[in-house]
């Protein structure tokens, strides 16, 4: 792995020794900032040029002519960032797969052809469809595009990176407009259908945008290992300084997802199910000390002298912790869903036994319902409010 030092080195599977120095990896960030940042940026621009277009083409009478009274048109916004939501994640995943090569470029090309075919949409049904398409397609580029970013810089370059793609979208807004009013001046035209004002801002940007994702996959390269424009020396520097770092990250990310939103979670739920504010203050502290045990043994996890065995004892520990969690909140929820059960059952069961208890035959063959009856119940609000 490259160290912040003078020089690195590397050592391949057939045990030759590759030594770099901070200058000549510097020049080829230099040489990466050339050739994929620019690419990356023009594709986002693209993006938020046809994700924005529809409000140009709203000034240019996309509203009359579709009927759009009401809310309609903040629906056929809407619909689009509903979609793009859940697509982000299976997105990636797919690129992960596939490979940004050619799933990046597939992406902006298939926003281009939906962009195309907006042109010729005749109703709100219709937008809303062709904006759920878009949504669609749109929403895995700028994850794609981050993911594909973090296979060539380290974590202390990408943020910079990210920073100069995305403001794309603003280069997007600063000629947008004045690009769509250039498209909407061009006369009608088209062989069976006529195409003119709003028309012409989604066919013209879209079969664009279409053209380029097109030819994307010629000039993206997938990973350092097999960039055209870098030397053998230099895929090997490349892919060794960021070797597995996107993946890792990525995995630290999820772990802090589910991890952090549950310390309130779990000190509320032990506070709420104390009685007093005597035991509140006592279960409170008992929560946190108990928790702070887990920090206590986290200074020792991870020890400088594991190092040359990639750290098996702190990730065996890592792993015993979140399959005992995993156990303990399978137990739990079984726990609560047997109690929720058995309070169910004295709800079914106590107006029979109620009934039977106020016959002739009580005394003699259910003497002792009613108080059980009463005990149940007892259990029961137990049950419920423990839940």
């Amino acid at each position: 792995m490259l160290q912040p030092v003078s020089s690195s080195h590397y050592s391949s599977e057939q045990g030759e020794e590759i030594t770099w120095t901070d200058e000549e990896e510097r020049a080829l960030r230099r040489k990466l900032d050339w050739h994929i940042v620019p690419l990356v940026t023009v594709l986002y621009l693209l993006c938020f040029v046809d994700r924005a277009n529809i409000g140009n083409a709203r000034i240019q009478g996309l509203s009359k002519d579709l009927k759009l009274t009401g809310f309609k048109f903040n629906w056929a916004l809407t619909v689009f960032y509903i979609v793009y939501i859940f697509v982000e994640v299976p997105s990636n995943t797919i690129l992960k797969r596939v490979g940004p090569k050619f799933w990046i470029p597939f992406l902006v090309a298939s926003f281009g052809a939906v962009s195309v075919g907006t042109a010729f949409v005749k109703s709100f049904n219709s937008l809303m469809i062709a904006r759920a398409f878009l949504g669609l397609v749109e929403g895995g580029t700028m994850p794609g595009i981050s993911f594909f970013l973090s296979c060539f810089y380290k974590r202390e370059e990408l943020l910079f990176r990210c920073g100069i793609f995305i403001s794309g979208s603003s280069m997007a807004g600063a000629f947008g407009g004045l690009l769509a009013t250039g498209l909407s001046k061009i006369p009608y035209w088209g062989v069976h259908n006529e195409i003119g004002t709003w028309r012409n801002i989604f066919f013209f940007e879209g079969l664009f945008t279409l053209m380029v994702g097109l030819m994307a996959p010629f000039f993206m390269p997938d990973k350092p290992e097999n960039c055209h424009f870098l030397t053998e020396r230099e895929r090997v520097v490349a892919a060794e300084s960021v070797k597995s770092l996107g993946v890792k990250y990525f995995a630290i990310f999820l772990v802090a997802t589910g991890a952090f939103p549950g310390g309130p979670g779990y000190l509320s739920w032990g506070i709420n199910n104390s009685a007093g504010p005597a035991v509140r203050a006592i279960s409170s502290a008992y929560i946190v000390s108990v928790g702070t045990i887990g920090a206590v043994v986290a200074t020792w996890t991870y020890l400088e002298t594991d190092k040359k065995s990639g750290y098996v004892a702190g990730h065996s520990i890592n792993l015993g912790a979140q399959i005992m969690v995993t156990l303990l909140a399978i137990s739990g929820i079984l726990y609560y869903a047997i109690g929720c059960v058995a309070a169910t059952s004295i709800d079914i069961w106590a107006p029979i036994m109620t009934s039977i208890s106020a016959g002739k035959l009580s005394t003699r063959l259910f003497p002792g319902t009613k108080s059980e009856l009463g005990a149940a119940s007892q259990i029961k609000r137990k049950v419920l409010l423990s839940v």
